[in-house]
């Protein structure tokens, strides 16, 4: 009977255990191509970094108006912000060409070179030490958990 309930709470705490966000797989790699961008001021300046570098039909009117909303966002005035844009979405570009975003256009090969081609787009807060505060995946159903997330 012991073992039963040993099994069961282990089953239960994996199973809760993995739906908790844990820190971003990939966060090595994006500090380092943000490191390799050599922005000469974003040292010891928070920053807020955004991939367009999923597959279309997640940039849609809802997710520019996120980028839209964070550029104005009073939270993020003194941070360096970042927008990344894959030569796949690089139509893209236009429609924010007047927000205060440093926008950098890479191609797949080199986001793939550097491990962070990721299949859906994303939005990453990164403090001035270059660790990831909060970061979400930039897809429609999350656009109400990411306003929650970052505008508060």
């Amino acid at each position: 009977m012991n073992k039963l309930i040993i099994s069961l709470l282990s089953i239960l705490l994996t199973a809760i255990s993995c739906n908790i966000k844990d820190d971003f797989e990939r966060k090595d790699e994006l500090i380092n191509y943000i490191k390799k961008l050599n922005i000469v001021d974003y040292e010891n300046k928070n920053l807020l970094v955004v991939f367009l570098t999923g597959g279309c039909g997640e940039c849609n009117e809802e997710t520019i108006g996120v980028i839209d909303d964070l550029d104005s966002e009073s939270k993020y005035h003194d941070y360096k912000k970042i927008l990344i844009i894959s030569d796949n979405n690089s139509e893209y570009r236009d429609l924010l060409n007047d927000c205060d975003f440093l926008i950098i256009e890479e191609t797949f090969y080199n986001l793939s070179k550097y491990g962070i081609n990721f299949y859906n787009n994303f939005i990453a807060e990164l403090s001035n030490n270059f660790k990831i505060v909060k970061w979400e995946w930039l897809k429609n159903e999350n656009i109400g958990k990411i306003k929650r997330q970052f505008y508060l």
